[in-house]
C-alpha cells in the first residue's frame, strides 16, 4: 500500500477543494475554528490524554512493584532483624538463599515494604526520563533518598 499511494493521486484530490486557483491560496488557511480548534485544540487534547495514559502507567507501574513486593515479603522465610537471636530475638538467622530450620515459621520481613513503596517513585524517572527530565531525576532522587531512608529507619 505504501508503494501504491504515492501513485494515486488520492492526496491531491483530497486538498483540491480546499484550494483557490484563482487566488493562489487556501481561502481557510487562517480561519479561527479551524486553526485554534481543530489543529490547536486537538493537538492539546491529544497531549493531554497521552499525559494522561503516562500518569496511568506510572501508576500501575507503583501497583505493580508494591503488589510484587507485597508478595515476596508473604512468601518470605526471612525475620527482621530484631526477631533473630544474635540481636535479641529468639529465632535463628537464616542466609538469603537458605531453608527455614525445623519448627521455624516464616518471618515475612524480606523484602522490606516500607522502602520498596518509596524505591516506586523511581517510576517517575522511568516514565519521564524522555519527555521530561528534568521530572524525572527529581523522580528518581527521591525514589532513592526516600527508599534508602525508608530501608535504614526500618
Amino acid at each position: 500500500m505504501a508503494y501504491i499511494y504515492p501513485y494515486t493521486g488520492l492526496d491531491a484530490s483530497l486538498i483540491e477543494p480546499f484550494y483557490d486557483a484563482h487566488a493562489l491560496a487556501f481561502p481557510l488557511k487562517n480561519d479561527s475554528f479551524l486553526e485554534n480548534v481543530m489543529h490547536k485544540g486537538l493537538r492539546e487534547l491529544m497531549i493531554m490524554v497521552s499525559l494522561m495514559m503516562l500518569d496511568l502507567w506510572i501508576f500501575m507501574a507503583i501497583v505493580i512493584s508494591t503488589s510484587a513486593i507485597s508478595v515476596l515479603k508473604y512468601i518470605s522465610i526471612h525475620r527482621c532483624p530484631w526477631d533473630i537471636s544474635t540481636y535479641g530475638g529468639t529465632e535463628p538467622w537464616i542466609p538469603l538463599f537458605g531453608n527455614l530450620t525445623e519448627g521455624a515459621k516464616p518471618g515475612q520481613c524480606f523484602p522490606g515494604g516500607h522502602a520498596s513503596g518509596e524505591f516506586a517513585l523511581i517510576t517517575i524517572f522511568l516514565g519521564f526520563r524522555d519527555t521530561l527530565s528534568n521530572l524525572a531525576k527529581i523522580g528518581l532522587i527521591l525514589g532513592l533518598f526516600l527508599g534508602f531512608a525508608m530501608g535504614w529507619g526500618k
